[in-house]
């Protein structure tokens, strides 16, 4: 850049000191609700009763004649230890199914209890709760099984978003229940139950369509049916054995299966969309590691359908 003689440039400086003072950031950062409780699955609750914000589970086993009476018991997790609240023989935290009271034709029973975490939060708060069974055999000796945990949270909108809740309902027989060894009929009862799948993701909308035509001898094409299928895709995070289980043994074999997705920016909304299981199950498995995800088919219980009368 040629300068002229006599003329003068000017720009303005900003002068830092060699160490200068940094300014201390404080973040204020809410303390979790529930800051013990880090149990997979997680539930939800809240302070009405709108299915949307509670949840329901089941703890289920069935017994063969080996088993004289089963007790179901509420524990919740206290400081360091599993502490027993209350027997699950009634109404008071949900619908029972006592031993006895739903038994197959070779001498099988199905004891379960579909649990109504609403209420349970009404009389417990939150926390981390199972069930345990007090089982006795034709021995005379007691032995004790627990469900899985559950991770009771108050329903809250960001928390529930990352999340898809499964509702099933089955009345027909389930073979190869207990490594293989074992059906039950459940014609004799109606059951149900519920499963959240955090890190979920439920949609991605297609639609498959089948046409039929008749053809005239003036080479016209007349539409006789038109229907469309819609099919969706259910994306999981990292399930445990037990809840693939719970998945591959009840949910996906019931009768009627309802899928709600709680993702914020889902492109469509699903609330109880009722689906049909359409593939199979196959899940991502990684070497040394015991959980896997799993990406599973469905379609639409009911297509769109329009044809000619």
């Amino acid at each position: 850049m040629e300068v002229e003689k006599g003329e003068c440039i000017k720009q303005d400086f900003v002068f830092l000191a060699t160490d200068p003072e940094k300014p201390e950031v404080s973040l204020n950062i809410p303390e979790a609700e529930n800051s013990d409780c880090c149990v997979e699955p997680c539930v939800f609750a809240s302070d009405n009763i709108d299915p949307f914000e509670n949840d329901k589970s089941s703890a289920l086993w069935v017994y063969g004649v080996g088993t004289t009476n089963v007790d179901l018991v509420l524990q919740k997790w206290v400081g360091s230890v599993w502490v027993d609240l209350v027997a699950l023989d009634n109404t008071d935290f949900g619908e029972p199914n006592l031993f006895g009271s739903i038994s197959g034709a070779d001498g099988s029973n199905l004891v379960a209890y579909f649990i109504d975490w609403y209420l349970v939060r009404l009389a417990h708060d939150t926390g981390t709760y199972r069930v345990k069974t007090i089982e006795t055999t034709i021995f005379g000796n007691t032995i004790n099984q627990y469900s899985q945990s559950w991770c009771l949270v108050t329903y809250n909108q960001y928390l529930a978003s990352g999340s898809v809740k499964i509702e099933w309902v089955n009345t027909h027989i389930i073979c190869g229940l207990q490594n293989g060894s074992q059906s039950f009929d459940f014609q004799r009862a109606r059951i149900g139950g519920q499963v959240r799948l955090k890190a979920s993701w439920f949609g991605l909308d297609t639609s498959t369509y089948e046409r039929a035509f008749v053809k005239y001898q003036n080479k016209q094409k007349v539409w006789i049916k038109d229907e469309e299928q819609e099919n969706y895709v259910l994306k999981t995070g990292r399930l445990s054995e037990a809840q693939h289980d719970y998945l591959k043994n009840f949910a996906l074999k019931g009768d009627e299966i309802r899928i709600t997705d709680y993702n914020f920016n889902n492109a469509r909304t699903h609330i109880q969309t009722k689906v049909l299981f359409d593939g199979d199950y196959s899940p991502n498995y990684i070497t040394g590691s015991k959980l896997s995800s799993i990406e599973l088919n469905f379609r639409n219980e009911f297509g769109i359908e329009r044809k000619r009368c």
